[in-house]
């Protein structure tokens, strides 16, 4: 996450290939050029994906009964996280991260008693976080969405509408194990 806030903000890869850093890419959209991190993962969709997956955890360590040291860490790997999510320019990241850190701050809180004043003071935090980024990046969020009718919606719905199919004929089991794209123009 930290990696992808440093390539966002010098605009380039930073050398670390032996860590598995791929390049920061620009790319086209909306009538403008969006750049995207892609720290150690390979794609900004992939980081996205890392990273809404983890950081609500990592929120969630952050409010637990441990040592301050440790609520720290996990605090600053929630922030990273945030970082390298919303760095991504992933629309799917953005959501994913979304829902995970509500899910997880609903359930910790209501699960574990955690005062609610504190749950209240994590999700404005990551509210303001994210309000921030947005002020601060909006031109390229409206860029990313403004093309909403480009060829990666309609192979979406596609693919979707496919998936859709599958699960009605096959709703217990599917269609095997990674046989997706072997059954698929079946359907």
């Amino acid at each position: 996450g930290a990696l992808a806030l440093v390539q966002k903000v010098a605009e380039r890869a930073m050398g670390f290939g032996f860590l598995g850093e791929h390049s920061y890419w620009e790319m086209e959209t909306g009538g403008a050029t969006v750049g995207r991190s892609g720290g150690t993962l390979g794609h900004a969709n992939a980081l996205a994906c890392f990273m809404a997956m983890l950081t609500p955890l990592a929120l969630v360590l952050a409010m637990v009964r441990a040592s301050r040291t440790w609520r720290w860490v996990a605090g600053l790997a929630a922030l990273a996280g945030v970082a390298g999510t919303l760095f991504s320019f992933s629309r799917a990241g953005w959501i994913g991260l979304v829902a995970g850190v509500v899910v997880a701050l609903a359930l910790y809180g209501g699960r574990m008693r955690v005062p609610w004043h504190k749950v209240g003071w994590v999700a404005l935090a990551v509210l303001l976080l994210g309000a921030g980024f947005v002020v601060l990046n909006w031109g390229d969020m409206r860029a990313r969405f403004a093309n909403m009718q480009g060829t990666s919606w309609r192979f979406r719905l596609s693919t979707a509408h496919v998936a859709w199919n599958m699960w009605r004929q096959h709703p217990w089991f599917g269609v095997g194990a990674n046989n997706y794209v072997a059954v698929s123009a079946d359907y």
